[in-house]
């Protein structure tokens, strides 16, 4: 935060909390000022033009927000990481929640220091109706912090659907699990995280892994149609 203060101005403030003198050395004790302050000009030999204040300052900020994949059926789960900067001078404990549209489905705290940005990592569980959403990461905002318009991103989109229903004719779940669906599971079967071959989407447990979990629960779910 920067905040520029004209010198012809600094004599009419009335009723000072603070002094501040031109040119005297500074001691060794700090001050935090929260708040609004008034400020009187004491005017030893001192050169002419504007004079700032750089107040310390509260902000954090969520930079990034990606996720694992892009269809969870319901109850199970997907990763959503969070790319969280701090761009305030204390050193905060920062509460990251994860929003699936307007309901917030995670919560995980993260320690930051001044200046600092880290990735976070939170697996979010679909325990919400089946239908399209759009996820989103939000930092609530540290005690005093008043920029909070960075503090929330959205990301792209994620369907829940009905579990076993993966795919369908425009290669999204279309309400019915049948061969369709085992089949797109079966062609990835035996591959894992960073194989070609993988897609998160068909990983229903979301172990990592393609194999008979993935296929049995859409096996066991076979017929079944969204009411």
């Amino acid at each position: 935060m920067l905040i520029t203060v004209p010198r012809d101005a600094l004599p009419g403030i009335d009723d000072p909390v603070l002094t501040v003198i031109s040119g005297m050395d500074g001691g060794d004790t700090v001050y935090d000022c929260v708040g609004t302050w008034n400020f009187n000009y004491t005017e030893p030999p001192s050169p002419a033009g504007a004079y700032r204040v750089n107040p310390y300052v509260h902000d954090v900020a969520v930079r990034a927000v990606t996720i694992s994949k892009t269809i969870v059926c319901q109850t199970y789960s997907l990763k959503v990481n969070i790319t969280v900067k701090h761009r305030g001078d204390y050193n905060e404990t920062v509460q990251v929640k994860v929003y699936f549209n307007d309901t917030a489905v995670e919560t995980q705290s993260v320690e930051l220091q001044p200046q600092e940005e880290k990735l976070i990592t939170i697996e979010c569980y679909a325990n919400v109706d089946k239908g399209l959403y759009f996820t989103s990461g939000y930092a609530l905002p540290v005690p005093y912090e008043s920029a909070t318009a960075n503090n929330k991103l959205k990301d792209g989109s994620i369907i829940v659907s009905m579990v076993g229903d993966v795919t369908g004719p425009d290669g999204w779940p279309d309400g019915k699990v049948n061969m369709r669906d085992i089949g797109a599971i079966a062609r990835c079967f035996g591959s894992q995280e960073g194989d070609p071959d993988y897609n998160a989407n068909y990983d229903i447990v979301y172990d990592g892994k393609i194999n008979m979990r993935d296929i049995g629960l859409a096996a066991r779910h076979f017929g079944e149609t969204d009411p």
